[in-house]
């Protein structure tokens, strides 16, 4: 998805105060991707009164944010400011065990 991402004052004054710079953009529009995959058995059982299904796998996926417009990506060459631009990034792995009943 497309959205806003913003870095705060707080953060863009600790960046000033540590590059000596001001920060070139405060507010940039950011990308998200996120995936997710699990790979493993599964055993379904049809009872009398329910459908019973279980799965055993493994499972990895992760969420990162893209931003534009804080420069780098447009390979700016402007020096008097610090060129921020924030890609957040989380990973999730391991086993995993589900259990599903339908009736």
């Amino acid at each position: 998805g497309f959205g806003k991402l913003e870095i705060s004052d707080e953060t863009a004054r600790r960046l000033q105060a540590e590059n000596g710079k001001p920060v070139a953009m405060q507010t940039m529009t950011a990308a998200t991707v996120d995936y997710d995959c699990t790979m493993g058995l599964m055993y379904s059982k049809n009872l009398k009164v329910a459908d019973l299904t279980l799965g055993l796998g493994y499972n990895i996926g992760g969420q990162v944010a893209f931003s534009f417009g804080g420069g780098d990506l447009y390979g700016n060459k402007d020096t008097a400011h610090v060129r921020a631009s924030p890609m957040p990034y989380l990973m999730h792995y391991g086993p995993i065990l589900k259990a599903m009943v339908k009736w």
